[in-house]
Parts: C-alpha cells; structure tokens; sequence
C-alpha cells in the first residue's frame, strides 16, 4: 500500500507542475502520454 501511495503522491506533484491547477484523480489520454514521453526521456539521457 505504502508503494501506490508513494505513487499517487509523486504523480500528483508532477501533474501540478506540468499543467497547473488540474487534478491529478483523471488525467486526460494527452497528459498520461506527456508523463511517459518525459520519464522516457529521462532514462535516455542517463
């Protein structure tokens, strides 16, 4: 349980700064794509 909301937490904060003001219970199809783009880019460039 610790680890979803561990989850959910660090969703919520990337959600806030990425597109401010929405709330993070129902991403729209466009933002759940952003946050993988973002998090692939990330590992890429380890």
């Amino acid at each position: 349980m610790r680890s979803y909301q561990s989850a959910l937490a660090y969703w919520s904060a990337w959600l806030q700064l990425r597109i401010t003001g929405r709330s993070a219970t129902a991403p729209t199809v466009e933002v759940a794509m952003q946050f993988i783009v973002a998090h692939l880019a990330h590992k890429a460039g380890r």
